[in-house]
């Protein structure tokens, strides 16, 4: 007999993203199973590694290589005066406030990219000796036609500056290399002032990456010296340190020094800077500490090599006021450039809500506060844009008390699953919790053919369980069996479906059905009907029977067969008849379910010209379901409690 091999899709690696200051290490990896049937581990969807702890880079000595000198044409703009903390200049004008995007509206946000010359230019070997130097390079010989594309160079050169060096070359380095004979050393020296004001640029963003400025105080030097007028903003924002469903209100804000408060551990600074008319928000620190990883790099080993590589979130640059409020809450209200306002209550009783979620016009069409309480399931549903509905993918995260992800040997993953739905342009999410508790859930998303999920939304779950427990069970036990075993989370058609052109019929149909005769039924045709139907074949799969139990239950067969939708009516004189279009071939799978209970039906695809040895990719899982009688009950939740005792036993004996 052939062996068939069956491959769980998904990519590799499925990081996220983590912030050095604001680290965030919940880091999910996917992983690629190939092998016979046997061999797929059931909970290899949602293993997920931690971080390796990160140490700062030692400084580096770099070769002296000078940026060319700006010419004497070059004039520089006086410096913005700094702001004062009890006066704003130029003043807010209301009347450039927007008005509040509840997180219910579907609406895709899209950043700005990076200014690449500045980005190239951060990089680059050749470093500045001079403000001047910089400015010219930047934006004097640029001819920018408004202050935004100014601000865009110096935010994206800034935020893409290596940290291990400095940015600006010193005046030991221009001696030393006018003894060297460097090129632009001499005339570089006669034009470097020895008496630079301290909060000038050269001044600032050298002690920023030796570590003794930050990345607000470089950014309002950058701009004020450039003639834009900039300020700090201070305020809450959720990031490593928040929790969801962490109390803000009826506290004293801003906290006093020192305080131990909630509001003390999320304090945090961004900035302001008038251009074009307005003030805008800018949060050069977030902006510039995402990870940037490859699909077939890992943390660990990149950890291992002891360099890592940052890439800017240009979410942060002039951000929208009405999706930054969602992360960035000021002290001051008028910071916000909102009409109306946030409330603190609002913004602590809300989800946390991070930039992919925006930039994928993502809405919440079920629950728009960040705790919800259950007693032992949950529906969450987010609207989809239509015309990403076929084209963002979705998995989750599930952890008891925001660290344990396993319960009795499960996997927490096997608690839930999903479904995207065309008609409603939703995804929907529905866990089970196994165990009362606090349950942290944060969710994904990623485009086809992206190499790396990001995490878009994260919730808190309180699971208090029925009243009427029995008694013979565990405190803060709920009793409730996981979903069938399957290799992914999804259900329905997937990523490989649509690589193979392979199409569900109908087109609509539920992933979860309900069958009241035992018999679910499912087809599939190509998308273009004069091409040659693929391989197909399937498994199934249930927590009350064994695989080798189940593998004469399915029946897989093609026929000639007409689609629904070439269906129609059609009048002639006074009766009505039916065209039907012309019958394309149909791959029919049939399911037999033996008993009572819920089960997954996985079907597999290869191309129609592959080999007897090919691979066959998922392409398909439907979850069919005959509902328990209430008798049953009892009979079948102790079955499926001897069934995860039995794997439990097989994954310990596999670790030993």
């Amino acid at each position: 007999m052939t062996e068939i091999k069956f491959v769980a899709e998904e990519t590799d690696l499925h990081l996220l993203e983590c912030r050095k200051n604001n680290f965030e290490t919940e880091n999910i990896l996917l992983l690629l199973t190939v092998g016979v049937v046997e061999t797929i581990a059931p909970s290899a969807n949602h293993g997920v590694t931690e971080a390796a702890s990160l140490s700062e880079p030692q400084r580096r000595k770099p070769k002296l290589v000078l940026l060319k000198p700006a010419p004497t044409k070059c004039k520089l703009p006086s410096p913005a005066p700094q702001q004062s903390p009890d006066k704003i200049s130029p003043n807010l004008d209301k009347s450039t406030f927007v008005k509040p995007t509840p997180a219910t509206t579907v609406n895709i946000n899209n950043p700005q990219t990076v200014d690449q010359i500045a980005h190239e230019l951060a990089h680059n070997d050749a470093r500045p000796a001079t403000w001047a130097d910089l400015y010219w390079a930047l934006i004097g010989s640029r001819e920018f036609n408004t202050d935004e594309a100014k601000v865009k160079a110096l935010f994206s050169w800034l935020c893409s500056i290596p940290t291990d060096r400095d940015a600006f070359v010193t005046m030991e380095e221009l001696e030393q290399g006018v003894k060297d004979g460097v090129e632009f050393a001499d005339e570089a020296k006669k034009l470097k002032s020895k008496t630079l004001s301290p909060d000038s640029p050269e001044v600032v963003v050298n002690e920023f990456t030796r570590g003794k400025s930050t990345y607000l105080r470089a950014f309002e030097s950058l701009c004020r010296y450039s003639g834009i007028p900039c300020r700090m903003v201070k305020g809450l924002a959720k990031g490593v340190d928040y929790t969801v469903g962490m109390k803000l209100t009826d506290q004293k804000m801003p906290p006093e020094p020192g305080e131990q408060s909630p509001i003390h551990q999320i304090q945090h600074a961004w900035n302001a800077a008038y251009i074009d008319g307005k003030w805008a928000l800018f949060d050069s620190m977030w902006a510039a500490e995402r990870l940037a990883m490859s699909a077939n790099a890992r943390l660990s080993q990149i950890a291992k090599v002891g360099k890592m590589e940052y890439e800017t979130d240009m979410f942060y640059f002039n951000a929208n006021p009405s999706v930054f409020i969602y992360s960035h809450f000021p002290f001051e209200e008028e910071w916000q450039l909102l009409n109306p306002p946030m409330t603190l209550q609002q913004f602590q009783d809300g989800v946390l809500l991070k930039p992919a979620f925006f930039t994928h016009g993502l809405g919440l069409f079920s629950h728009q506060e960040g705790v919800i309480q259950v007693k032992d399931r949950l529906i969450v549903k987010l609207a989809i844009p239509p015309n990403l509905v076929n084209v963002l993918l979705f998995t989750f995260n599930l952890k008891l008390d925001g660290r344990d992800e396993m319960f009795e040997g499960v996997n927490l993953s096997r608690f839930g699953m999903h479904e995207i739905s065309p008609r409603d342009c939703t995804v929907t999410f529905s866990f089970r919790f196994p165990k009362t508790g606090a349950y942290k859930l944060t969710m994904y998303a990623r485009k086809v053919g992206d190499p790396l999920f990001t995490d878009i939304c994260e919730y808190r779950v309180e699971a208090k369980g029925h009243d009427s427990a029995q008694p013979s069970e565990k405190p803060g036990s709920i009793n409730i069996p996981p979903f069938p075993p399957t290799a992914q989370s999804h259900y329905g058609p997937t990523e490989k479906a649509s690589d193979l052109k392979v199409k569900i019929l109908p087109p609509d149909m539920d992933a979860i059905r309900k069958s009241t005769d035992g018999v679910f039924e499912v087809r599939f045709a190509m998308t273009n009907p004069t091409e040659k139907l693929v391989r197909m074949t399937a498994r199934l799969k249930s927590l009350l029977h064994e695989t080798s139990e189940l593998n004469g239950c399915i029946l897989v067969r093609t026929v000639d067969a007409c689609p629904a939708n070439t269906l129609s009516s059609v009048k002639s004189g006074g009766s009505t008849g039916t065209v039907v279009g012309h019958p394309v071939p149909t791959c029919v799978i049939t399911a037999f379910l033996p008993s009572a209970g819920e089960y997954a039906l996985e079907v597999y695809g290869a191309p129609a010209n592959a080999d007897e040895d090919t691979s066959y990719f998922l392409i398909s899982r439907n979850a069919p379901r005959i509902d328990f009688a209430n008798t049953q009950l009892r009979a079948v939740s102790q079955k499926v409690k001897r069934s995860l005792q039995s794997e439990m036993c097989v994954n310990k004996r596999k670790n030993d």
